[in-house]
């Protein structure tokens, strides 16, 4: 069995978040941008952050394929719950981690074009930001759905060495929580729930970016327990 392939898988998910969040801040985006910014802010942002911008982004693309390795590695340890039975869970939760890439791909492009021709009207570039922010934030269902069917599968492991403790499927039930709030975040322009707001940004920011060092740490100790019969 080759442990080592799969322990590069899981510590793209320590990398991942890495440059995912240092893409952000390069960019301008950490932290996020007020949804109350007039097009004509919007447009200067872009028009004085160009560059920033688009080698954040670039940043960001990389991130996104990381986040797939390390979907493929979390899907490889689910299987070894599964192996008696036909694996539909852990397919899905790979097919969950596959679309999620798509959280990092459109947003990111729609920052690059926002930001590729500054002298067009501040109104078109004030349409791609908030289309770019609407998805980076709004599209958790997928993480949700992800962090579900990780937690079903881990607490549904009856052996007596389990390949994660059972309190591992537990947390991703309480990060699937803590991401929820970006679903209503399209309603609001000021508060906790906007789009640069406690509930609907920074917890569930932290809570991402925290779920991917944890999920990491305990899919290394799970691949060096591994025996070859698995």
């Amino acid at each position: 069995m080759n442990t080592r392939s799969q322990l590069c898988l899981a510590w793209a998910g320590i990398i991942c978040p890495t440059i995912m969040f240092a893409g952000l801040w390069i960019a301008g985006y950490f932290p996020p941008q007020s949804p109350m910014m007039t097009a004509q802010q919007v447009a200067d942002f872009y028009q004085q952050n160009g560059a920033n911008v688009r080698v954040g982004m670039i940043m960001i693309q990389i991130a996104g394929a990381l986040y797939a390795c390390f979907a493929a590695g979390i899907s490889a340890q689910l299987l070894r719950i599964e192996y008696r039975h036909t694996p539909a869970l852990s397919y899905t939760q790979l097919a969950l981690g596959a679309a999620v890439v798509l959280a990092f791909l459109v947003p990111g492009f729609l920052y690059i074009a926002a930001s590729f021709r500054p002298e067009r009207s501040p109104e078109i570039t004030q349409a791609l930001h908030d289309l770019a922010w609407l998805m980076f934030v709004g599209i958790v269902m997928l993480n949700v759905l992800e962090n579900l069917v990780i937690g079903f599968l881990i607490i549904s492991d009856k052996r007596a060495e389990p390949v994660f403790a059972r309190w591992v499927g537990f947390a991703n039930f309480w990060i699937a929580l803590l991401l929820t709030p970006g679903l209503i975040m399209p309603f609001f322009k000021t508060g906790p729930f906007a789009w640069d707001g406690l509930i609907a940004y920074w917890i569930p920011a932290f809570a991402f970016g925290g779920w991917f060092y944890f999920m990491a740490y305990h899919m290394i100790k799970a691949i060096n327990r591994q025996k070859p019969e698995d």
